[in-house]
């Protein structure tokens, strides 16, 4: 969930109308409540909705994502009835990122792999940590080219990770019809070697101090070095 985004949780009255208000709390990444507040529900209805303000919502300038728990508690029948729902916020992010550039990457469809999945937050910060924070900054600020360069190297790191999973689903829809087409078999070693090339790309855009032909091995080290694929180093 973006931050700044407000929240409404609807509560369902599966154990009986409530004897009083509903009381909820958020919670931060430290188990410390940053909001809190209590609904009264409407007579004879079947559900109440808790809501949290954007204002409530929110994360620390600065942070790319911290989860959040919003709980519930009141009393049916006299038995303590009790909720809860967790949560990421997530900052916004620059460059045009989007769930739908690592799917086109990957070759699948929405359905197939929905934005739930993909988690852009991580991968921008991995590229963040392996360009540096100040040339990412540089390249964000300037646009053009570059910032396309590394608008696709980020997704290719969400991308990247994904392939493991991928490769057991999409089979799995195969062996059982429910596909939409008949997919051709797929070579993944092609993909991703696709991604690294993204990923390449776009590290040298971002730091061209990183480029192999000026420091041997250094790009190479730092793409490796995260690979959630295989856990390999060079």
């Amino acid at each position: 969930m973006r931050s700044g985004v407000p929240l409404s949780q609807l509560v369902e009255f599966d154990q009986g109308f409530p004897d009083g208000d509903i009381l909820w709390s958020l919670l931060d990444a430290r188990g410390l409540t940053v909001a809190s507040g209590s609904v009264t529900p409407a007579a004879d209805s079947v559900s109440a909705i808790i809501f949290v303000s954007g204002d409530d919502n929110t994360i620390e300038p600065g942070l790319l994502a911290s989860p959040r728990e919003l709980a519930w508690v009141y009393t049916a029948g006299g038995m303590v009835v009790n909720g809860r729902r967790r949560y990421r916020l997530e900052a916004f992010l620059p460059l045009g990122l989007s769930e739908d550039g690592v799917r086109r990457k990957l070759g699948v469809e929405p359905h197939e792999l929905g934005d739930e999945a993909i988690d852009l937050v991580g991968a921008y910060g991995r590229f963040r940590e392996t360009v540096g924070a100040d040339n990412l900054t540089a390249v964000e600020l300037a646009g053009g080219h570059d910032a396309l360069l590394v608008c696709d190297a980020i997704e290719a790191f969400a991308a990247i990770s994904l392939i493991p999973s991928l490769q057991v689903s999409l089979a799995a829809k195969e062996a059982s019809g429910t596909n939409q087409f008949q997919r051709a078999t797929i070579n993944w070693q092609l993909i991703r070697a696709q991604l690294e090339g993204y990923i390449s790309d776009g590290t040298l855009a971002a730091a061209p101090e990183l480029d192999p032909t000026l420091n041997t091995g250094a790009l190479l080290v730092v793409v490796v070095r995260d690979d959630p694929v295989t856990g390999t180093t060079a």
